[in-house]
């Protein structure tokens, strides 16, 4: 009769078998006996073999399954059999052969983070017990302690120790922890640290610019730990840093401070000495709290130079700027003096990657308006060489300085700057990829010094008016000291305040113009003044306005809240949708309003979103027939009409048929992919932003494509996936990156994606993506998988009349090493004829790419190489 079943989830199942007990015999002897009862208390042995042996190495445990894999079989089928399974765990266990295991437990061993030393030592001895060390066992143990310890520091220098005994080991390792942390404390006392600071003693720092923690490195993977240095061992670092600094900074408080007035603080003296503290002085700034760090490793990730600060040392580090010509030093701030200081005493002579870090004291780098205080003084007593000049003639030299030209010269200055560029990127290619040199070579004695086929300049369709989106300054206007809605005269980086009118200005529409003259006209009946960058007082702060061609009209009010209540931003914004909608500012036509409120930026990776005060929430555009949704902050190229004859020229590039596929990467609101939709037979776009790509899938279903498809995610993960779907069409990529280009892993995925063999790069800032280019064409290597890409043709595109930029699109080709060298030799492959056709001749005539005869001549010889290979190989 059967034996009755019990539910297995109510019977207890064998603890795991261990193998650092030190008795591997005693703890077999109980796992079999728990394991026995388990069996007959479920009524697993009625059951298949097979099922027996899953349900066995599931409470095994761990370390067995890694010595089960380890096994060795006669057959098969016996790694099968739950009987021959434990037979050879018992031989194991049972005889001289787990000596071997127990050695691999004790050299595996290391000091586990947040450990003591003292448990970490006796645990090292317990498993030393069963290994049959003999009278090298203390010699052993005292090397494990050390070869396992998690702190990289006290490592190295025990490592030079010759010490064999463990106990003396262990006291080494403690004497030198607290040396370490001794020394740390002495030298970095906080009332030297304020000492140095009233009296002076700084180093000068050479940039004023920070990099904000957020800007992370598009697509580095952080490492969680370096070298070993783990937070758990760095806690009593840390936490002697925080007393001692707070012991000191009491002590200094209580005596007054060295040179200071007994009973007053030294906020009190230096009150005194700045009477014209204005409110900017009394916020915070992180260049008041800023050190330099040096000695930095070779490569390393700025995510992991942010952890290592603020995860691993608890810094609260608040802006990090790398700088030297190979990153090994940076710049630190720190959110007031206690941080700074206690990471004075963190960081000096911290091991991180293999590297001895050091650091200072920097000092805050003057404000680039405040050092323009003196030249301002001139500006007043007449000194200024610009102070005889307009303030609207300065504002057409800043903002447009090609108006005073005429369109065709514009033109020409601009394809003479394209062409330069890339007569630039030829001879960077050919020495950045060995294998290109000849082929560059090839090109530009038949091309004037050009690369590749250049297309002649494409003019904007319209040359006056054509802004859609500019962002207007409000300030004061140095001519008549009024508050201006405009441009500013020259940046605040080169210490300018001054704004100027817009109304002479040439690429302004009308319509945008009139908004900006009712909006002044508010600002100057208005009871608060214009934001002054220098002190930080003032409301008003900036003005966006974009138009279609439809007469759409968005605003955007940007002011900094001050002090103010909810209550009284809320008048605020009741008073600018009144004004707009049925005030004096009502003949301006607007259809949409804005409002964003911000004060001191801080670091963060969330930006203050716009506020949508009344009308639409959006305005509507059309382009090549197609019409598109624009918000508040979407990207939208500003000359509507010049816009059309650049994705025009996209399509030209890309030689769409209606059966290529476009992969429209970092694709933002879609409006590459979408206008040339029609042209295709389908469209992936790729974008990062989850709002702009919902935007994008928006616009897709307003035109009624079923042949778009928008993919939200990094370019460089969703590359691949995409391109799979469409191996077996012609696929195009198609990039518009900003102005610095293309982070440098999507260039990587890009190289990677093997069947796409054509790329199209519209770049308004050659100079900025000039690094891209290059990436492109470098040679296979284990940092740049794929083929190369190579560029075959490129042309100009005047997208910004009156102004020195301009659109350079550049079309790459996959490299075909047997393609261009029968172009190169005259010997063209038949759909390579009408590219070879346009080859213009070399300039001594002795090679005319388009010659039949020169081309038969070529063709004839390649012929008589063919038949003499042949013969040599029949020969051989």
């Amino acid at each position: 009769m059967p034996k009755p079943k019990v539910k297995e989830e109510v019977i207890s199942k064998p603890k795991p078998l261990k193998f650092d007990s030190g008795d591997s015999v005693a703890s077999w002897n109980t796992f079999k006996g728990e394991w026995k009862s388990y069996e007959e208390a479920s009524g697993l042995d009625e059951r298949s073999s097979t099922e027996r042996l899953v349900t066995f190495l599931r409470v095994v445990g761990k370390d067995a399954i890694n010595i089960y894999n380890s096994f060795s079989w006669s057959e098969e089928r016996d790694a099968r059999d739950i009987e021959k399974v434990i037979e050879k765990f018992e031989t194991l266990c049972l005889s001289d052969r787990s000596t071997r295991f127990r050695r691999y437990l004790f050299h595996r061993r290391e000091q586990e983070t947040g450990e003591k030393v003292d448990d970490y030592a006796a645990d090292i001895r317990n498993l030393a017990e069963s290994c049959g060390f003999g009278d090298l066992k203390e010699t052993l143990i005292a090397d494990k302690i050390i070869f396992g310890l998690k702190e990289q520091y006290v490592k190295e220098e025990l490592l030079k120790s010759e010490e064999v005994e463990s106990k003396k080991v262990v006291e080494l390792i403690k004497a030198r922890q607290e040396e370490l942390n001794k020394r740390q404390r002495e030298k970095f006392k906080a009332k030297e640290l304020l000492k140095k600071q009233r009296q002076g003693e700084w180093k000068m720092a050479d940039d004023h610019e920070m990099i904000e923690f957020e800007d992370d490195m598009n697509g580095e993977e952080e490492e969680d730990q370096e070298n070993g240095a783990e937070k758990g061992d760095e806690d009593a670092l840390i936490l002697k840093a925080d007393s001692d600094i707070e012991e000191e900074v009491q002590e200094d408080e209580a005596e007054g401070g060295e040179g200071s007035t007994p009973g007053k603080k030294p906020s009190d003296t230096e009150t005194k000495e700045t009477p014209q503290q204005t409110k900017r002085d009394t916020e915070f700034t992180s260049e008041d709290f800023k050190i330099e760090l040096r000695g930095l490793p070779r490569y390393y990730a700025m995510g992991q130079l942010k952890k290592l600060l603020n995860e691993t040392l608890q810094l609260k580090a608040h802006k990090i700027k790398p700088a030297g010509n190979n990153r090994d030093w940076a710049y630190i701030t720190f959110r007031d003096e206690k941080s700074r200081t206690k990471a004075l005493a963190v960081l000096d002579e911290y091991q991180w990657k293999k590297c001895t870090l050091t650091c200072s004291i920097a000092k805050a780098v003057e404000d680039p308006v405040a050092a323009k205080r003196v030249a301002a003084s001139k500006l007043l007593d007449g000194d200024d060489p610009e102070a005889s000049i307009p303030v609207n003639e300065r504002i057409v030299k800043s903002v447009t300085p090609y108006a005073h030209r005429t369109y065709e010269d514009q033109l020409k200055e601009k394809y003479k700057a394209g062409l330069a560029a890339l007569r630039k990127l030829g001879n960077e290619m050919a020495k950045t990829n060995p294998e290109l040199k000849q082929w560059v070579k090839f090109h530009k004695l038949r091309r004037k010094g050009q690369v590749c086929e250049v297309d002649e300049i494409v003019q904007s369709p319209q040359v006056d008016g054509y802004r859609n989106k500019c962002e207007f300054t409000v300030g004061i206007n140095p001519d008549d000291g009024l508050p201006t809605v405009g441009f500013r005269v020259s940046s605040y980086k080169s210490g300018s305040l001054a704004v100027g009118p817009v109304g002479h200005l040439v690429h302004i529409p009308e319509s945008m113009k009139k908004v900006v003259k009712v909006f002044q006209e508010y600002v100057r009946g208005s009871d608060h003044k214009p934001f002054d960058p220098l002190t930080h007082e003032g409301v008003w702060r900036q003005l966006t306005v974009r138009t279609s061609l439809r007469d759409d009209i968005l605003i955007a009010v940007v002011v900094h809240p001050q002090e103010f209540s909810e209550e009284e931003l809320g008048d605020i914004k009741q008073d600018i949708v009144d004004y707009f909608r049925d005030g004096g500012g009502a003949t301006a036509s607007v259809t949409s309003i804005f409002f964003q409120a911000y004060g001191q930026k801080e670091p963060g990776p969330e930006e203050i979103e716009f506020e949508h005060l009344w009308g639409e929430e959006y305005i509507t555009e059309r382009v090549l027939g197609k019409t598109f949704r624009i918000s508040c902050e979407s990207f939208f190229q500003v000359n509507t009409k010049g816009c059309e004859a650049l994705y025009e020229t996209v399509a030209s590039f890309a030689e769409l048929d209606g059966t290529s596929v476009i992969l429209d990467i970092c694709c933002g609101t879609g409006t590459i992919g979408i206008s040339l939709a029609d042209q295709c037979l389908k469209v992936y776009g790729i974008e990062m932003v989850k709002k702009a790509a919902e935007d994008a899938r928006h616009n897709a279903q307003l035109n009624g494509l079923e042949n778009v498809a928008i993919y939200t995610g990094k370019a460089e993960v969703n590359m691949n996936a995409v391109m799979s779907q469409c191996s077996n069409y012609k696929s195009i990529g198609i990039v518009d990156p900003p102005r610095a280009g293309l982070p440098e892993n999507v260039i990587r995925a890009l190289r990677k994606c093997e069947n796409m063999d054509h790329l199209v790069y519209l770049s308004c800032d050659p100079e900025g993506a000039f690094k891209n280019f290059i990436d492109l064409s470098r040679p296979k290597s284990k940092n740049y998988k794929g083929e190369f890409f190579i560029p075959i043709r490129a042309a100009i595109v005047d997208l910004f009349p009156h102004t020195p930029h301009y659109e350079l699109l550049i079309l790459f080709e996959r490299w075909e090493e047997r393609k261009w060298r029968r172009i190169m030799e005259g010997n063209p492959l038949p759909r390579d004829e009408d590219y070879f056709k346009r080859i213009p001749a070399k300039p001594d005539g002795r090679y005319q790419g388009g010659s039949s005869e020169e081309q038969q001549q070529a063709k004839n010889k390649r012929v008589v190489e063919e038949e003499n290979l042949q013969k040599k190989l029949k020969t051989s």
